[in-house]
């Protein structure tokens, strides 16, 4: 440079020698423009990870939008310390890029999960101990839902931009406040009355006042890192179904909605399910813009590169990364798409606009990887189209304010939140904190006073009275996945294992688990206390426990002997035997209260351990739980405790009969017991489990379970929670992964005679008093005289 340059000299210097040359008039030559796309041999140009994996760079925003959401609400750097960290882990070159393998890409997308509930877990606290997030997310790779909308619940909207936005529904909701409104679908079609879209009836492709193309580049090579273009199409549509005059549209694999706003810009969304190894889905928007081949994209939504189609160069090399904005224009009008998400983006041809949704390679690329890309799963994209007149004329691109609003309100949303059913304020005037009609500052300052949930923290060695009466408002009871409930006693060793067995599976760290010890055994206690820091544990302690009433009732009472002609093999009634199914019912009860949205719970033992897949294999599971079933085990209910058993390899879900165990049940199931109750609560066997297929027996409750064929769960314990002869199953848990149910009918079984220990009208007045209850949860009552003539 210094030798061919004229007047140019370079070399290394200090900072020093930098700010002394800049002094007066220092001018130098500037070289501006775009470095992208990067190339490191022949045409091997690294634009396919611009859009690898857009699930999961979706996931990454969204964990952004709710973080900025929450710092507006007044959230400390240090409450959102660990999600914050989630995010900037996810920055990683392996991470946004989406080039990980793919235990790797699970791993960010499992914290991410968990961050983004932790973050709305704040939000609802932060409103009140009654509000949890309407959008849940069951699974790290799994899109998130509206449960709000599919309830019927009135919301609570919080806005947390500084301009207003307004809500689906026309409710406007002011600049970081909050407001009140009916859930609303916010992904319906929309068609406004001056609407000027016009669409194919063929196809319900956009085709006036710009059309709308869904394309596939076919591949044959390329992997993570590389995109290697091949043939080109429009993609093939096979069971199409337009609806609403095309603003719906609809494939197994590809749909697209329609959402026209009221201020002119028009929402596409889309949710592709991409199956086909080596095809790159993306959508081209044509145009009668004159761009000339000029083609704008940001870089972080404030500074924009500006491109030039070069037709000497290869395709790959004028694809572009976008995180969140591209726009092509000439003289008199400007065409521009906002994504919510990063992706690839290129005008090759002109007036047009490409923005990929997905891409699947089958092949590894040579970059390091070593795997292709072949993990996609159903991904919602929603893309903001607006066109403008008149934009001016800059010589540097510039956003207009308009733009600038839109791509606001589309990267951070109005964030709503349900109320917990029971919980219902009397008035209206009372369901929106104070605070939340305050200044940003005043926000912040009661922040800091009130600490986290807005609450006094309790001193070292002061009584937690949530250990006593129930729930622990520290962690989240009202997020609709599927809550893990663990009826545990004495066995601490055990419980031990289990939970190093949890450590090792895909369970998520958020998932919510509810712990229930059968009294306040102190070992336990101490033991489930020490896990809260790490799991999202809520620890309840059964009231009316023998552990806690060792010589009264519910324990062992020996004045209720008197008079009391036995059980149906004339047994007195005895010490311990009516321990277990009084704590069972008391914690499926409290466990309905607690996780009022859930649809299915899983209860076990504190004697279990669980397979790498336990997580996953419920929520599949979940997909095939109807009310024809009781519910779904995780190991063959079928098989002897007296051998092992044999894991086939052919993953499927299979049909059986109920038994014990580990079990998820759904709502259904447990409204229909509801429906029985006093069978239950009077027949004479003091073990739940007989008790149901008692019910079963009747046919009042469905007596088929579905179960993998790779079981999830192994005992290691003690037969029964309170002990018994030993039962250590053998053999390796592996991995499970199918949704396919083999239908089948298996034979009833036998009605069992009852084993007894349950036949005092005690216990029987004890069962219907829990079942029945309404309210709070329970505390012991049994220091006053008649706790069945309280109305609760």
């Amino acid at each position: 440079v210094n030798a061919n340059v004229e007047g140019v000299t370079m070399q290394f210097g200090t900072l020093a020698e930098y700010f002394e040359a800049i002094k007066g008039t220092f001018r130098p030559p500037v070289l501006k423009g775009s470095f992208f796309t990067y190339s490191d041999i022949n045409e091997d140009y690294w634009s396919g990870y611009y859009t690898t994996r857009p699930f999961d760079k979706i996931l990454g925003r969204r964990l952004e939008s709710v973080l900025y959401a929450a710092s507006v609400m007044g959230a400390s750097n240090a409450e959102m310390q660990k999600a914050r960290r989630t995010l900037g882990l996810y920055q990683h070159h392996d991470g946004i890029t989406g080039t990980a393998k793919n235990e790797v890409v699970e791993d960010y997308a499992a914290r991410m999960m968990d961050s983004i509930r932790f973050v709305q877990n704040w939000m609802g606290r932060r409103l009140g101990d009654e509000y949890f997030s309407c959008w849940v997310q069951e699974a790290p790779r799994r899109a998130a839902r509206d449960v709000c909308r599919e309830l019927e619940k009135e919301v609570v909207l919080f806005n947390p931009l500084r301009t207003a936005q307004k809500y689906c529904d026309g409710t406007v909701v002011e600049g970081r406040k909050t407001a009140l409104a009916k859930a609303a679908n916010c992904d319906r079609p929309v068609r406004q009355d001056k609407s000027a879209l016009k669409f194919d009836p063929n196809t319900g492709m956009v085709v006036s006042p710009f059309s709308e193309r869904w394309m596939v580049w076919k591949v044959k090579k390329g992997g993570a890192y590389l995109f290697f273009p091949n043939k080109e199409s429009d993609a093939s549509l096979p069971g199409i179904k337009i609806e609403d005059g095309g603003y719906s549209v609809k494939t197994p694999a590809w749909s697209r909605t329609i959402v026209e706003r009221e201020d002119g810009a028009v929402d596409f969304i889309f949710e592709t399910n991409l199956d086909r190894a080596n095809q790159e889905w993306f959508v081209r928007f044509e145009t009668d813009v004159d761009n000339d081949g000029v083609f704008y994209t940001d870089l972080n939504g404030f500074n924009f590169d500006r491109h030039k189609y070069r037709p000497t160069l290869p395709i790959q090399a004028q694809v572009f990364p976008m995180p969140t904005h591209a726009s092509i224009e000439d003289n008199t009008k400007r065409f521009t798409v906002l994504s919510e998400h990063a992706q690839g983006t290129a005008s090759l041809r002109n007036g047009a606009i490409d923005i990929w949704l997905d891409r699947r390679l089958q092949q590894d690329d040579g970059r390091g990887l070593g795997e292709g890309v072949m993990d996609n799963v159903l991904t919602r994209t929603r893309l903001r189209v607006l066109t403008e007149r008149d934009v001016g004329d800059s010589e540097e691109f510039t956003p207009t304010q308009w733009c600038y609003q839109l791509w606001d309100e589309l990267n951070h949303p109005i964030e709503a939140f349900g109320e917990i059913p029971g919980t219902s304020r009397s008035g209206k005037e009372n369901y929106i904190p104070k605070e939340q009609q305050m200044d940003q500052k005043d926000l912040l300052r009661k922040s800091k006073e009130q600490g986290l949930n807005g609450n006094k923290k309790h001193n070292e060695g002061e009584q937690d009275h949530n250990f006593d009466t129930g729930i622990n408002d520290e962690k989240n009871y009202g997020i609709d996945v599927i809550p893990f409930v663990i009826l545990a006693f004495n066995r601490v060793e055990y419980f031990k294992q289990s939970i190093a067995s949890l450590r090792k599976s895909d369970f998520p760290l958020s998932n919510p688990i509810l712990v229930s010890i059968d009294g306040h055994v102190p070992e336990m206690t101490q033991y489930v206390r020490s896990l809260q820091n790490e799991f999202n544990i809520t620890m309840v302690h059964h009231p009316f426990s023998c552990y806690d009433h060792p010589d009264t009732f519910p324990g062992y009472d020996e004045s209720l002997n008197i008079g009391y002609k036995g059980d149906t093999y004339h047994n007195k009634r005895t010490r311990g035997t009516s321990c277990l199914k009084h704590h069972w019912m008391w914690a499926t009860k409290t466990s309905w209260e607690i996780y009022p949205f859930s649809k299915t719970i899983f209860f076990t033992e504190e004697d279990y351990e669980y397979g790498p897949s336990v997580y996953s294999t419920l929520v599949s599971g979940q997909e095939l739980l109807t009310d024809k079933y009781f519910g779904m085990v995780l190991e063959n209910p079928v098989v002897s405790k007296r051998r092992a058993q044999r894991e086939t390899g052919d993953d499927h879900w299979t049909i059986g009969h109920f038994r014990s165990g580990p079990m998820a049940i759904h709502r259904s199931t447990w409204n229909k017991l509801l429906d029985s109750i006093d069978l239950f609560c009077k027949y004479d066997d003091y073990n739940w489990d007989f008790s149901v297929m008692h019910l079963q027996n009747q046919n009042l409750l469905p007596y088929k379970v579905i179960y993998p064929s790779s079981r999830q769960t192994k005992h290691f314990g003690l037969d029964g929670l309170h002990g018994g002869k030993k039962n250590v199953a053998q053999g390796q848990l592996i991995s499970f992964k199918s949704k396919t149910l083999k239908l089948s009918e298996p034979p009833r079984k036998k009605a069992n005679k009852p084993f007894g220990g349950w036949g005092h009208p005690k216990d029987h007045e004890h069962c219907l008093y829990v079942a029945k209850y309404k309210g709070k949860l329970m505390k012991d009552t049994y220091n006053t005289k008649d706790p069945y003539s309280t109305t609760k």
